[in-house]
Protein backbone atom coordinates (compact mmCIF):
# COMPACT_ATOMS: atom_id res chain seq x y z
CA UNK A 1 0.00 0.00 0.00
CA UNK A 2 1.33 3.54 -1.29
CA UNK A 3 0.07 6.44 0.14
CA UNK A 4 1.84 10.06 -1.21
CA UNK A 5 1.49 13.28 0.14
CA UNK A 6 2.48 16.39 -1.34
CA UNK A 7 2.39 20.08 0.26
CA UNK A 8 3.97 23.07 -1.42
CA UNK A 9 4.65 25.50 1.52
CA UNK A 10 5.17 29.41 1.16
CA UNK A 11 8.07 30.94 -0.03
CA UNK A 12 9.95 28.11 0.58
CA UNK A 13 8.84 24.57 -1.31
CA UNK A 14 9.35 20.92 0.86
CA UNK A 15 8.11 18.24 -0.35
CA UNK A 16 7.29 15.25 1.67
CA UNK A 17 6.62 11.60 0.19
CA UNK A 18 5.40 9.27 2.59
CA UNK A 19 5.38 5.07 2.05
CA UNK A 20 3.78 2.78 4.03
CA UNK A 21 5.61 -0.39 3.53
CA UNK A 22 4.38 -4.08 3.61
CA UNK A 23 4.90 -5.32 7.55
CA UNK A 24 5.00 -2.32 9.06
CA UNK A 25 7.05 0.86 8.82
CA UNK A 26 6.84 4.23 7.83
CA UNK A 27 9.69 5.63 4.86
CA UNK A 28 9.71 9.06 2.72
CA UNK A 29 11.75 11.44 1.26
CA UNK A 30 12.03 15.13 2.09
CA UNK A 31 13.69 17.58 -0.55
CA UNK A 32 13.08 20.69 -2.37
CA UNK A 33 13.61 21.78 -5.85
CA UNK A 34 17.25 21.63 -5.57
CA UNK A 35 17.37 17.59 -3.98
CA UNK A 36 17.42 16.53 -0.84
CA UNK A 37 17.13 18.63 2.69
CA UNK A 38 19.15 17.90 5.63
CA UNK A 39 16.09 17.39 7.91
CA UNK A 40 14.97 16.35 11.12
CA UNK A 41 11.44 13.88 11.16
CA UNK A 42 8.93 13.49 14.24
CA UNK A 43 6.79 10.63 14.09
CA UNK A 44 4.19 10.78 16.76
CA UNK A 45 1.16 8.24 17.65
CA UNK A 46 -1.82 10.21 17.71
CA UNK A 47 -4.02 7.78 19.80
CA UNK A 48 -1.23 7.47 22.26
CA UNK A 49 1.48 10.67 22.64
CA UNK A 50 3.98 8.63 24.83
CA UNK A 51 4.45 6.18 21.40
CA UNK A 52 6.87 9.05 19.59
CA UNK A 53 9.95 8.10 17.14
CA UNK A 54 12.56 10.96 16.54
CA UNK A 55 15.06 10.95 13.12
CA UNK A 56 16.63 12.28 10.36
CA UNK A 57 16.86 11.92 6.95
CA UNK A 58 20.08 10.85 4.59
CA UNK A 59 22.16 11.92 2.42
CA UNK A 60 19.59 11.59 0.15
CA UNK A 61 16.60 13.39 1.75
CA UNK A 62 14.72 10.12 3.07
CA UNK A 63 13.88 8.56 6.41
CA UNK A 64 12.70 5.40 7.41
CA UNK A 65 11.26 4.72 10.51
CA UNK A 66 11.50 0.24 10.02
CA UNK A 67 9.33 -0.84 13.20
CA UNK A 68 6.62 1.65 13.56
CA UNK A 69 3.45 0.00 15.32
CA UNK A 70 0.35 0.09 13.31
CA UNK A 71 -1.48 3.03 13.94
CA UNK A 72 -2.19 6.71 13.01
CA UNK A 73 0.26 9.03 13.04
CA UNK A 74 1.24 13.13 13.05
CA UNK A 75 4.78 13.29 10.94
CA UNK A 76 6.04 16.64 11.50
CA UNK A 77 9.41 17.37 9.14
CA UNK A 78 11.84 20.53 9.81
CA UNK A 79 14.39 21.54 7.76
CA UNK A 80 16.53 25.02 8.81
CA UNK A 81 15.37 27.69 6.23
CA UNK A 82 12.04 25.91 5.63
CA UNK A 83 8.71 26.21 7.03
CA UNK A 84 7.82 23.26 9.22
CA UNK A 85 5.46 20.78 7.73
CA UNK A 86 2.82 18.36 9.41
CA UNK A 87 0.99 15.59 8.30
CA UNK A 88 -1.71 14.41 10.20
CA UNK A 89 -3.54 11.08 9.90
CA UNK A 90 -1.03 9.07 8.33
CA UNK A 91 -2.22 5.19 8.66
CA UNK A 92 0.33 2.68 9.48
CA UNK A 93 -1.11 -0.64 8.94
CA UNK A 94 0.35 -4.19 9.06
CA UNK A 95 -0.15 -6.40 5.99
CA UNK A 96 0.10 -9.93 5.68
Amino acid sequence: MNRKVRCGLVCCWLTAVVSLQAATGLTGSVFNFYGGVDAAVDVTDEANASEHFVGGVDSEGIFRFPDIPPGEYTIRITAIGFHDMTLHAVSVTAEF
